[in-house]
């Protein structure tokens, strides 16, 4: 009997053991299925580059340790050549490698290939890559440098483009106040890879072209133009002229933006006992008449076109100034005292208050010190208000 079982117990730990490994097949074929189902992606950066310059190819590896190989291939004739092998750098599969293209232009096809190591071999989709030839540009201002132009005036730029598509259209532009912009003239390549084109000069002395791709031309810019000066039209920056008084001496002064010098006019006449100077743009003079009218001034420069600017002049009668202060605060002797006189609107002006008690002074429009005796004064004040002359 002790026998039969121990028979029984044998037969079943062979049969455990047998179960055991099945269940270990079993787990180790599961990971070889999960295996050959990873995916290798690629995209390259920039899609397209001068030859022999580098590009960056970079995807993703699934279902792979971090540090597996991936290797970047280009396509020759029907074979794959590698050009690049790097070890994936995360758990997630990234890898990134950079590839230097081929000496001669063209476009290019390249994947990416994961060989076979404990693991199906898995290949990328194809990217095409172009490798292109590199174009020189010139340009040039036609004219004895530096070209001095007026704004809104023409001036020529030639230049050559090398190697060159004939016809390709390519653009003349200026440097803003940041960036480059196109002036909106452009000029088209001719058969001897020579260009010229009229440019209207707005603002701004800077020049280069630009050329555009074409097939496996590269695009190119030239170097820097700036034998142009331009002088800018002028303009008046006065926005508007202060108020004048009848019988009140005036003055005004017209400002124009830059300093180059220039002659001023206005019409029509200012009034009566106005003038303008015609080299500082200053208006002086007493107006001896009342205005509110507009008036055209105008500031000429030799060979620029004239700047104009309609401001409008007002003369009037002028208002007698009014004294606000109407009673003057009790004070003790002894004991320091101020106050403070004051009149509608606070024009300039000048005080006068007399007379004073014994002990006080006045000072501006204040009043102050300390009485000494005893007292009730009539104190007269007045002011006279500096911009017409007027007192109160």
């Amino acid at each position: 009997m002790l026998k039969s079982v121990k028979i029984l117990r044998l037969a079943l730990a062979a049969l455990i053991a047998g179960i055991l490994v099945l269940g270990t097949l079993v787990v180790l074929g599961s990971t070889a299925s999960a295996a050959t189902t990873r995916t290798l992606s690629i995209s390259a950066r920039p899609a397209a580059a001068l030859v022999g310059k580098s590009v960056t190819f970079s995807g993703v590896l699934s279902r792979s340790p971090k540090g597996s190989k991936v290797s970047v291939q280009r396509k020759v004739g029907t074979s794959w050549v590698t050009a690049k092998t790097v070890g994936t750098s995360t758990a997630g599969g990234k890898y990134a490698a950079r590839v230097t293209l081929p000496s001669k232009a063209g476009t290019y096809s390249y994947r990416a290939l994961a060989a076979a190591g404990g693991a199906k071999a898995v290949v990328s989709a194809t990217v095409k890559v172009s490798a292109l030839t590199p174009v020189a540009a010139t340009l040039r201002v036609v004219g004895k440098s530096p070209v001095t132009v007026t704004a809104g005036s023409a001036v020529t730029v030639t230049g050559t483009v090398k190697p060159f598509v004939t016809g390709t259209t390519v653009t003349i532009q200026r440097f803003g106040k940041s960036t480059w912009v196109s002036t909106g003239f452009t000029a088209r390549v001719t058969s001897k890879g020579t260009y010229t084109r009229s440019v209207v000069v707005k603002d701004g002395s800077v020049f280069r072209v630009f050329v555009p791709r074409v097939g496996l031309k590269a695009s190119a810019v030239s170097p820097v133009a700036a034998n142009c000066v331009v002088i800018a039209n002028p303009k008046i920056s006065t926005t508007s002229l202060p108020d004048g008084n009848r019988n009140v001496a005036y003055s005004a002064q017209l400002t124009q933006v830059g300093a180059n010098p220039g002659t001023w006019s206005v019409a029509p006449g200012l009034p009566a006992g106005l003038k303008l100077n015609s080299d500082t743009g200053r208006i002086t003079g007493t107006p001896t008449g009342t205005s509110n009218a507009s008036y055209t001034f105008r500031f000429a420069q030799p060979g620029l076109t004239t700047a104009s600017k309609v401001l409008n002049l007002t003369v009037t009668v002028p208002v007698p100034p009014t004294i606000a202060t109407t009673s003057l605060p009790t004070g003790q002797q002894g004991v320091a005292y101020t106050t403070t006189l004051t009149a509608q609107g606070n024009p300039a002006g000048t005080w006068t208050a007399a007379p004073l008690p014994a002990g006080l002074t006045r000072t501006g429009n204040t009043i102050s010190g300390t009485p000494t005796t005893p007292g009730t004064t009539q104190v007269v004040i007045g002011f006279t208000q500096t911009s017409t002359g007027l007192a109160a």
